[in-house]
């Protein structure tokens, strides 16, 4: 049972494959996502009040927050893993800014099912990235056991 009284360098232990420096990466990670979601969504919506952008160019927040989060997952964590997911928000972002520009006639109607594909192997390689990492995770509860 969790009580309402433990200390900050105990809340690691919430998210148990994590020790503190990684927790801390971890909270650091989603802080500045969050804080860079944020400052996108207000930027676009004052821009768009004031003229400078249209309706549809609200829409240009959402690859620019999947971006910023690629780059804050290559700056602070630089494992493969990382890599590839940082990858995969550039790409995503990207796509996104070609529906939502409808760039060379490519629009969401013509283009989900390639969304629903990669996103449909991008959860396959997690899963198995996932179950690499408890079984390495398990190793070494085993070697730290001897």
């Amino acid at each position: 049972m969790l009580h309402a009284h433990r200390t900050h360098r105990h809340r690691y232990r919430l998210i148990p494959f994590l020790d503190a420096e990684d927790y801390r990466r971890y909270r650091l990670r989603k802080h500045l996502g969050l804080g860079g979601a944020l400052v996108a969504v207000g930027l676009a919506w004052l821009l768009q009040a004031w003229g400078v952008i249209g309706t549809q160019g609200l829409w240009l927040a959402v690859p620019a927050i999947l971006a910023w989060s690629g780059l804050v997952r290559l700056a602070l964590d630089r494992s493969a893993l990382s890599v590839v997911r940082a990858l995969l928000r550039f790409a995503l972002a990207a796509y996104l800014v070609v529906v939502i520009e409808d760039v060379g006639a490519l629009s969401w109607s013509t283009t989900w099912p390639v969304l629903a594909i990669a996103a449909g192997i991008a959860i396959v390689v997690d899963a198995l990235f996932a179950r690499a990492r408890t079984g390495d995770d398990e190793r070494r509860g085993e070697e730290a056991a001897w």
